[in-house]
């Protein structure tokens, strides 16, 4: 679970960074360098989002194979890893992430509004970063207006009004309700998962003030 924390917290980091970065590059540089740079950082930025999925992909991978062998009483003459291999392509073939899908996630398009915004940064955003952050709905693809919720499962953060909207529709179809997110392995929310973070919260009504 450690290993597995550290994956997804490099990955964050990487985002929030590159956030950070692109700040810079609009407070710093002009013409065709900083467009040139900006491409880089949009780059940058769908590379992050691309190993976020395969890696999500990867455990989702693994889980259903030790699955798989716990019923099969772990045939020992099995390749185990070439399986792996095996079923790790066709997920990530399946879920494999098309330009548009890129573009409408909510970490781009919260680069979009930096970028289109020029907003600055001062040295403080360096060493915290996720003070510069935007808490971006997954579902209405706007800032959280409201009171935000965070999912102890896969630790994404929606507004309230809106998950338990489509839990609710959910409930009543008795389909399971998957995280939004892009990438994300959580295929089944649930009213047990969802927790008031209250860094969050008191992030999110920051954000709300416009930053004061």
């Amino acid at each position: 679970m450690a290993d597995e924390d550290r994956q997804i917290k490099y990955i964050k980091v990487g985002m929030e960074f590159t956030n950070t970065v692109t700040k810079r590059i609009l407070d710093n540089l002009e013409g065709d360098e900083m467009a040139d740079q900006l491409d880089t950082m949009r780059n940058i930025l769908t590379d992050y989002i691309k190993m976020e999925n395969e890696y999500n992909t990867s455990k989702t991978v693994l889980a259903k194979l030790k699955k798989g062998l716990e019923v099969e009483n772990a045939d020992i003459n099995k390749d185990v890893e070439a399986e792996y291999r095996m079923r790790l392509k066709e997920e990530l073939a399946g879920t494999n992430l098309k330009p548009e899908d890129l573009r409408n996630d909510p970490r781009f398009l919260q680069l979009e509004a930096i970028i289109s915004g020029s907003g600055s940064v001062d040295d403080d955003d360096l060493v915290m970063t996720e003070e510069s952050e935007t808490f971006i709905d997954p579902w209405s693809r706007k800032p959280i207006a409201d009171e935000p919720v965070t999912n102890k499962k896969c630790k994404h953060t929606y507004e309230k009004a809106n998950v338990m909207k489509f839990l609710e529709k959910h409930g009543k179809t008795k389909k399971a309700l998957k995280c939004p997110i892009m990438g994300c392995g959580n295929n089944n929310i649930t009213m047990a998962d969802l927790y008031t973070d209250p860094e969050i919260k008191r992030k999110v009504a920051r954000q709300n003030r416009g930053g004061r």
